[in-house]
């Protein structure tokens, strides 16, 4: 927000830092935070009824060959509750955007060094917009106390445990380091383009991660504990025991 409201009041003076503000909010905080809400509200009960529920992720991860049981049912655990810290989540937002925006960047392999960086950014934005979103939807059923029953070895874990995993590792280090190198151009001229992109994707992660919980995260668990889905597994549960 810093670095657009001087770069507009340096180019435009007041009116155009009012504008570099205006656009850093709307834009890098306004538009994430939308999508996140828009998910949270409207797919949760949606997701968990008609993929979670009918197992179609756990096809999906035969084919790309996740190992693991696939012989699960879902359970509601322990009592709702939000995080005590936000860490662990901020790590996950974080990564999912630089991964897929190192990933997509590298792959369609562009012309110069400034447009990898303008590639990076652009990737990085769509991902905390259209990506992270699919994470939130996780938190909101960890958080509402749904958890996945392994009945082949006896075990509890969280939902989308593996995606958390495919998203959030040694992979993510790797692939920005590959597109940091991809860069060329000299040490100094790489390092100002990885700081650069650290300067300008990093805080709108940070910040929408955590302007989301604090505004509206407890409200989209309630909101997911009165569906109807939840409903008639707490049914299913009351029948079986």
């Amino acid at each position: 927000m810093t670095l657009f409201t001087a770069a507009g009041g340096v180019s435009s003076g007041v009116i155009g830092a009012v504008g570099g503000f205006l656009l850093t909010v709307i834009f890098f905080l306004g538009v994430p935070l939308g999508c996140w809400r828009l998910t949270a509200s409207r797919g949760a009960n949606r997701v968990f009824s008609r993929i979670v529920v009918r197992k179609l992720h756990e096809k999906f991860m035969k084919r790309v060959g996740v190992p693991g049981s696939f012989q699960s049912e879902y359970v509601l655990v322990g009592t709702p509750r939000l995080p005590n810290n936000l860490v662990w989540r901020l790590i996950q937002v974080i990564s999912v955007v630089f991964l897929i925006a190192s990933d997509a960047t590298l792959l369609l392999k562009p012309p110069s060094p400034m447009t990898e960086v303008n590639y990076f950014f652009a990737f990085g934005f769509v991902s905390l917009s259209g990506v992270a979103p699919f994470i939130v939807l996780l938190w909101v059923y960890e958080d509402a106390g749904l958890r996945r029953y392994d009945a082949n070895d006896n075990t509890v874990s969280k939902v989308g445990t593996w995606l958390e995993a495919f998203f959030v590792g040694t992979g993510v280090a790797t692939s920005f380091l590959k597109f940091a190198l991809s860069l060329g151009g000299g040490t100094i001229e790489a390092v100002g383009a990885v700081t650069a992109l650290f300067l300008t994707l990093v805080p709108p992660c940070l910040i929408v991660t955590v302007i989301f919980h604090r505004e509206v995260q407890a409200k989209y668990v309630r909101k997911f504990l009165s569906s109807e889905s939840v409903k008639t597994l707490r049914k299913m549960e009351s029948a079986l025991g």
